[in-house]
């Protein structure tokens, strides 16, 4: 005959025991527990907070605007952000999924990470080249800039591959234009250029 096995230690009061160290041990490591934010951990917030509102605010413009209308294929986000494929002023061909990818104003911690790595610090100066071409990632910089008092030398690209700034009649220069008008950006491009291939308009439609 075979018996089925019983554990030796069944008394209640042990069990009760048992199940009170562990519920303390767990208690113990619960309130050991030290957040460690990583460097720039505030102004990444503040940075994505504000690039947030930034396409919000050009979200609600486009909006209100009769020859506008969202694809909500190529732009599933409906950011408001990107453009046709082809109009006037586009300059090349992209690859929509990279366009896509911008759309996130967590976009702009990565800047405050790269800013960091680069040694820039409060009051510093840079020059910087922004392009039709990628909207989202030139506000991402110009977030950063403003949340982290640093002052840009901007010159902009007027002219964007596919997807990008491609609306004639709202190109980057105007969602630029826009933003500063509204007070949510301090720093303008103080030149541009037609953009495309040598930066000449080459590959514009004439």
């Amino acid at each position: 005959k075979y018996s089925m096995y019983r554990p030796i230690n069944q008394r209640v009061s042990i069990l009760v025991g048992i199940a009170i160290i562990n519920i303390s041990l767990f208690y113990i490591v619960s309130i050991s527990r030290v957040p460690h934010y990583t460097k720039g951990y505030e102004e990444k917030l503040e940075a994505a907070s504000l690039m947030k509102k930034s396409m919000e605010f050009i979200l609600e413009y486009q909006m209100k605007r009769d020859d506008f209308n969202i694809d909500k294929e190529d732009d599933p986000y409906e950011s408001g952000i990107i453009g046709p494929a082809t109009t006037l002023i586009t300059t090349s061909l992209a690859n929509l999924r990279s366009k896509q990818t911008t759309i996130n104003p967590n976009l702009s911690a990565l800047v405050v990470d790269l800013f960091l790595d680069a040694g820039l610090q409060k009051g510093d100066t840079i020059a910087i080249g922004l392009t039709g071409s990628l909207p989202a990632v030139n506000l991402a910089v110009l977030t950063v800039c403003e949340v982290m008092d640093i002052k840009p030398i901007i010159i902009s690209s007027v002219g964007s591959s596919r997807w990008g700034a491609t609306d004639p009649n709202f190109t980057w220069l105007d969602m630029e234009n826009l933003l500063v008008n509204s007070g949510l950006l301090n720093n303008r491009s103080l030149a541009a250029s037609l953009g495309g291939r040598g930066d000449r308009g080459k590959g514009l439609k004439t």
